[in-house]
């Protein structure tokens, strides 16, 4: 059973975006599965929605694996001429916020 489930989001992941996102997940230790979009958010830039399903766990644990995910999704978002999400948000089964992680622009060459 996936610990975390991965919002789709049609505009925005193909199955390529996918597989990079469950990939980063995999390779931080957590089983990840792709569902359907069930969280709608209004805002000017898209946001990857992930739902912990996995039982108690504190927000500090998330730190390090939504860092990690989020350098790895601007890496394969550029290499593809697509834009990144703005932000990855981390709920539980409820919608309740656990983390969220404002995706920083890569720094511009000096």
């Amino acid at each position: 059973m996936a610990e975390i489930l991965v919002q789709e989001n049609a505009i925005h992941i193909d199955n390529a975006d996918m597989a990079a996102i469950l990939e980063s997940l995999s390779e931080n230790g957590l089983s990840a599965e792709a569902v359907k979009q069930s969280t709608w958010l209004k805002a000017a830039w898209w946001v990857l929605v992930l739902v912990w399903v996995g039982g108690d766990l504190s927000h500090m644990a998330f730190d390090k694996t939504l860092e990690d995910l989020a350098k790895k999704l601007r890496k394969h978002y550029k290499d593809r001429d697509k834009a990144p999400p703005a932000r990855i948000d981390l709920v539980d089964e409820s919608d309740n916020p656990i983390a969220s992680l404002e995706i920083e622009e890569d720094d511009p060459p000096s």
